[in-house]
């Protein structure tokens, strides 16, 4: 009898080492979800940031594309001879007096 009391102790003394370790794995499973849904949704903050950056630099590029184009129009050429028309006319003027280009044309 005494010896079934010893063993019965054993397993209970085991048992509570498992739910302690339970405990505490189930402690750090939260904290770990807890971190990954941080980390996600800083992820997607960061993501949208950049959405916002690149739509924004999508428009900038656009308004110059545009007024390069326009630019070229003026001068009467396509893009790639009014590009290097106006670097060479740059070169006569000086970089100092590019807006006394559109008056020489």
């Amino acid at each position: 009898m005494e010896r079934d009391e010893d063993r019965l102790r054993a397993l209970q003394d085991e048992m509570a080492k498992y739910v302690k370790e339970l405990n505490q794995n189930e402690g750090n499973r939260e904290r770990i979800v807890k971190e990954l849904e941080n980390r996600y949704t800083r992820s997607v903050e960061q993501c949208q940031a950049l959405d916002e950056v690149i739509r924004k630099n999508e428009h900038i590029l656009n308004e110059a594309s545009a007024a390069t184009q326009g630019l070229f129009e003026k001068m009467g050429c396509d893009e790639m001879v009014g590009l290097t028309e106006y670097r060479k006319n740059l070169e006569n003027v000086g970089p100092g007096n590019a807006h006394e280009l559109g008056s020489r044309q």
